[in-house]
């Protein structure tokens, strides 16, 4: 969650009716919740613990679900629960006035994975 996504929604005519950059002061000015729920560092984690880290770059839409409004769209009632993974803020949850929006399409290209096991506290990496 960073200025390099947003969140965009559309009408039913597909029509885009508002967006907003993921970072959090954007998403704070224009009343979004966005909620960490969790958090992960590798600082914190037992010497010897091993670990796969595992990176994927992708450009497309990662989330996409609808919803059934009765009012006009609202950015107050738009909440995104994040977990920081090592400093790294990765969206999980979308909800719209406390109900989970379900993820139904993505559409993504790839443009490089990384893949390699951590020993915490070792000097070996396996990639």
């Amino acid at each position: 969650m960073d200025n390099n996504n947003l969140v965009k929604v559309f009408n039913e005519k597909d029509d885009e009716i508002w967006k907003c950059s993921m970072d959090s002061n954007t998403l704070d000015d224009e009343g979004v919740i966005a909620e960490e729920i969790k958090e992960f560092y590798l600082s914190d984690l037992k010497e010897g613990t091993v670990i796969f880290y595992g990176v994927r770059g992708e450009k497309g839409t990662f989330f996409s679900g609808e919803i059934k409004l009765s009012a006009p769209f609202n950015p107050k009632k738009l909440k995104l629960e994040y977990v920081d993974a090592d400093g790294w803020l990765l969206c999980n949850s979308v909800l719209y006035d406390e109900k989970i929006i379900d993820n139904t399409n993505c559409s993504t290209i790839l443009k490089y994975t990384q893949n390699k096991w951590i020993i915490v506290g070792g000097e070996k990496v396996y990639e």
